[in-house]
C-alpha cells in the first residue's frame, strides 16, 4: 500500500508527540515503537522511584542517637534526644562542621527553600543549621585548598581546609568504607581509640537505620601539621576521626507503587539498581512493593558471582545494591543472555555504556549528564519511574496501531487485488477504471488509516504479555486478510455481475466487450451505459465495505 510509510511515519511522530506529553522525550522514532517489546525496566533508585528530597531525621553522634525534625530543605524544627530539644553539644557541632564543609551544595535561603548541588550533599546543611552551625560562616573560618573527590569505587569524598594551626580534612562517605578507616572516635570524653567493640556499636546503628529506610552517611575528620607533598585518597584518607552517622530520608514517589503494578500485570519485570546500602534499597523496595520474594545482591556479592551464575539467577533477584557503574553492564547482559528486551536507567557519565548497549536507553533530564542524555533513546523529563510505565504503554500503543491499519490497508488491497485478478482471468471487462482505485486507494484507504493510526489504545494494553519482538506481524493476519478478501471480492464481483445482467448483458456478450479493452468509445451505447452503471456499483461497494472494515479493525 503506498499510503503505508506515510502512516506508520505519522502514528510513530504522533506517538512520540503523545510520550513528550508525558515527560518521555523520544530521540528516536523507532525506540517508540520498541518500548512495546520490553520485558525487563532496570531502574535507578533516588529520584527516579523516590522523590529525591533528602532529609536528615536521625543522627549518632557522641554515643547518642538524635532525631531530627525534617521540613524539606527549609531549616526549621530542633534536633532531639529524647524528645527534647537539646542544647550545644561539642559533638554536634563537629558533625555539622564536617558536613558543611565536605560539601559541595548551597542552600538557598528563598520563600520556598531550595539548594543547588546534590540533594545528598543539600540535606546536611539544614539539619547543619538546626544544630546551630551555618555554612557560610564555618566556609570562611575553614578555606578549602584542595579536594579529593568523591569516586564510586571508593564511595567516599574529603575537602582539605586550612586551620589556625595547620589543616583540617573533612570526609564523608559510605558507613561500611569509612569507619574501617577510623582509628579514632569523638564521644562525651573527647577523642578516644575506636576499638572493636565501638566499631560493632556504630555498624549496628548504621544497620538500624538502613532498615528503616533512610540512606545512612559516615562523617569524619583529621588535623594534619602540613600537607604531604602527595594528596591524594592514600594519604590523606587514614588515621581518621569518626564524628558520627546521619540518616537522611528520601520518600517513594507515590505513584511508584503504582506503576510497579502495572508492570507486573503487563509481564515487565522491575529491577531496582542503585548505589544505597542493601538495607536501605531493601526497604525502600518493600514500600513500593517491589521485593515480593525476591532476593537482594550487593556489589560485593554480584561480583563473587560468576557470569553463567548470574545469568541463572537474575530471574529471583529484585534489588541490587551498591552497585558500580560497571555492574550496570553485567547485569545487562545477564538479562541479554535470556533474551530479555532490557530497558536501563542512568543519570552518571559512567552509566552512558550500559545505556548504549541496552535495548532502550533512559537518560534523565533533571539530575543526568549531557554523556548519559546524548547516549540514551528516551529522556525522562522529570526524572520519574512512573513516566517510563507510561512511555512503555505509549509504545504498545503505537505497535497496536501499525498493526491496525497495517491489516487494515492490506486487507482492502487484496481484495482490490482479487477482484481485478478474478476478472482479468475471467476474460471480462475491468470491474475497476484505474481512475476508481486511485480513488479508493487515497481517500478511502488513506484517511480512514490515519485515523488507526492516532486512536488512544484499547482498555487492556497494559494487561498483556510483552510482545515477541521476532514475531511476524502478518502471521495472525493472513486468515483475517483472506476472509475480508474474499467478501469484498463477493460482493464487488456480485454486484457487477448483477448490475450488467439488469441491462442484459450475459457471460458472452462481457467477453465480447473485454476485446474492446480501454476503448470504450468504440462500445455500443447501451454497453457503454451498462459498464459505467457497474463500474458505479463496484465502487460504491468497495467504498461502503472499506468503511466498514476499518471499524473491525479498530480493536
Amino acid at each position: 500500500p503506498e499510503g503505508l510509510p506515510a502512516v506508520v511515519t505519522l502514528s510513530l511522530a504522533i506517538s512520540v508527540r503523545r510520550m513528550a506529553g508525558r515527560n518521555a522525550i523520544v530521540k528516536r522514532l523507532s525506540a517508540a515503537e520498541a518500548l512495546g517489546s520490553t520485558t525487563v525496566i532496570c531502574s535507578d533508585k533516588t529520584g527516579t522511584m523516590t522523590a529525591n528530597e533528602m532529609a536528615v531525621v536521625r543522627i549518632c553522634a557522641g554515643g547518642e542517637l538524635y532525631d531530627v525534625e525534617a521540613n524539606g530543605y527549609e531549616p526549621s524544627g530542633d534536633v532531639l534526644l529524647d524528645d527534647e530539644p537539646v542544647g550545644a553539644d561539642p559533638a554536634l557541632e563537629q558533625l555539622a562542621t564536617v558536613a558543611a564543609l565536605c560539601n559541595d551544595s548551597t542552600l538557598l535561603e528563598e520563600d520556598d527553600w531550595t539548594i543547588t548541588g546534590d540533594p545528598t550533599e543539600g540535606a546536611l546543611l539544614p539539619m547543619a543549621r538546626k544544630i546551630g552551625v551555618r555554612e557560610k560562616n564555618v566556609r570562611g573560618r575553614y578555606p578549602r585548598v584542595q579536594e579529593v573527590g568523591f569516586d564510586s569505587e571508593r564511595k567516599r569524598m574529603s575537602t582539605i581546609h586550612e586551620a589556625e594551626d595547620g589543616y583540617l580534612v573533612a570526609t564523608k562517605g559510605a558507613a561500611e568504607v569509612l569507619v574501617d578507616l577510623c582509628t579514632r572516635i569523638i564521644t562525651d570524653e573527647g577523642v578516644v581509640e575506636m576499638d572493636e567493640q565501638t566499631r560493632e556499636q556504630v555498624a549496628d546503628a548504621a544497620s538500624e537505620m538502613a532498615d528503616d529506610a533512610l540512606r545512612v552517611l559516615a562523617l569524619a575528620c583529621r588535623e594534619l601539621d602540613e600537607l604531604p607533598d602527595t594528596v591524594d585518597a592514600d594519604t590523606i584518607e587514614r588515621d581518621l576521626v569518626f564524628v558520627g552517622l546521619v540518616g537522611m530520608i528520601d520518600p517513594p514517589r507515590p505513584e511508584v507503587a503504582r506503576s510497579i503494578a502495572e508492570c507486573r500485570d503487563a509481564g515487565i519485570a522491575v529491577k531496582m539498581v542503585t548505589g544505597d546500602h542493601r538495607a536501605t534499597a531493601a526497604a525502600i523496595a518493600r514500600e513500593i512493593g517491589l521485593l515480593n520474594g525476591g532476593r537482594v545482591v550487593d556489589g560485593r556479592e554480584l561480583d563473587s558471582m560468576s557470569d553463567e551464575d548470574l545469568a541463572e539467577s537474575i530471574d529471583e533477584i529484585s534489588v541490587f545494591a551498591r552497585m558500580a557503574p560497571d555492574h550496570k553492564v553485567r547485569i545487562l547482559e545477564a538479562l541479554k543472555e535470556r533474551g530479555e528486551i532490557v530497558g536501563m536507567t542512568g543519570d552518571g557519565i559512567n552509566d552512558a555504556p550500559a545505556l548504549r548497549r541496552s535495548d532502550i536507553g533512559v537518560g534523565m533530564a533533571k539530575k543526568g549528564t549531557d554523556v548519559t542524555r546524548e547516549v540514551s533513546d528516551i529522556v525522562l523529563a522529570d526524572d520519574n519511574f512512573a513516566s517510563i510505565v507510561a512511555a512503555v504503554e505509549e509504545g504498545r500503543i503505537v505497535y497496536d496501531n501499525i498493526r491496525k491499519f497495517t491489516r487494515f490497508l492490506l486487507s482492502a488491497n487484496f481484495g482490490e487485488l482479487l477482484i481485478i485478478s478474478i476478472a482479468v482471468l475471467a476474460g471480462w471487462p475491468l470491474p475497476l477504471l484505474p481512475l476508481q482505485i486511485l480513488w479508493v486507494n487515497l481517500v478511502t484507504d488513506g484517511l480512514p488509516a490515519l485515523a488507526l493510526g492516532v486512536t488512544e489504545g484499547e482498555a487492556d494494553i497494559m494487561d498483556r504479555p510483552p510482545r515477541d519482538p521476532e514475531e511476524n506481524m502478518l502471521s495472525d493476519m493472513v486468515p483475517y486478510l483472506g476472509v475480508v478478501a474474499a467478501l469484498c471480492t463477493i460482493g464487488a464481483l456480485g454486484g457487477f455481475i448483477w448490475e450488467m445482467a439488469v441491462h442484459n448483458i450475459g457471460y458472452h456478450e462481457m467477453l465480447q466487450l473485454a476485446a474492446y479493452g480501454h476503448n470504450t468509445e468504440a462500445m455500443p451505447e447501451a454497453a457503454q451505459n451498462a459498464l459505467k452503471m457497474a463500474h458505479t456499483v463496484v465502487l460504491t461497494q468497495i467504498v461502503l465495505f472499506e468503511l466498514f472494515v476499518v471499524f473491525n479493525c479498530q480493536s
